[in-house]
């Protein structure tokens, strides 16, 4: 079915950008003209960049570090089989992990193609120590501030389990600098503690708002089509884009 495919996920997000900065830039008395849409001769263009999170700390033992990866593996194959007539979609993917530090694996500006992407994501080596949201979260901003495309949708998919180290510092605001940076972060618990209250709060609280849109569990065998599901039954199809 149409709507559950990875091309709904991205023409939403699309959309959702360019109204939100459409409106900021009304506020500052600019044009609101289109950010993400590229009208490059006959065919439209639209730039995202996607990055992993991946929890590789003690959160992520008895296997979960290993999910994390076929998530990604199999989400990425899925993103980057797109084909529309009169539409050029540029993706590109990066790929960082966390634990006690954080390693970028994988950079925006290293992009060529998703079996190459793939292969480092199955390359990288579990860490396994405390986990420190708030230094995944800073350094993913870094990387976009530094690598990504000026007009491009910039999405953060950050996976754990909400459970920080005491000595970390709060990633709450480490999640406000990246929505400052119009960064769209997503959310994904990695197992049942997810869905405890305190740490779905906090889960929530982490990710963009409305936060049922922007939280989701590993835990959902399903979890691909729910994401893109959950998009559509709350913004519908965009007019921008007709009917398809």
């Amino acid at each position: 079915m149409w709507r559950s495919s990875p091309l709904f996920f991205l023409l939403l997000l699309c959309h959702i950008l360019d109204v939100s900065f459409g409106q900021n830039k009304k506020k500052q008395g600019q044009q609101s003209s289109s950010l993400l849409l590229k009208d490059e001769g006959k065919d439209l263009e639209c730039d995202f960049d996607i990055a992993y999170i991946l929890d590789s700390s003690e959160s992520s033992k008895y296997g979960l570090f290993q999910k994390q990866k076929d998530f990604v593996a199999n989400f990425s194959l899925k993103l980057m089989d797109i084909t529309l007539n009169n539409w050029k979609l540029n993706i590109r993917l990066a790929l960082l992990q966390f634990s006690s530090h954080v390693k970028k694996e994988f950079h925006f500006q290293d992009w060529e193609n998703v079996e190459k992407f793939n292969s480092k994501v199955y390359a990288m080596n579990y860490i396994g120590h405390g986990t420190y949201s708030f230094y995944a979260i800073t350094n993913a901003t870094q990387l976009f501030h530094e690598e990504a495309k000026p007009h491009a949708v910039k999405v953060a998919l950050l996976m754990t389990d909400g459970v920080d180290h005491p000595k970390s510092p709060d990633a709450l605001n480490a999640a406000a600098e990246a929505k400052n940076n119009n960064i769209k972060l997503f959310t994904i618990g990695l197992s049942d503690i997810a869905r405890r209250t305190p740490i779905n709060a906090k889960l929530r609280s982490l990710a963009s708002s409305p936060a049922q849109q922007y939280v989701y569990s590993l835990t959902d065998q399903d979890l691909q089509d729910t994401l893109f599901l959950q998009l559509v039954s709350v913004y519908g199809i965009p007019l921008i884009f007709g009917q398809w």
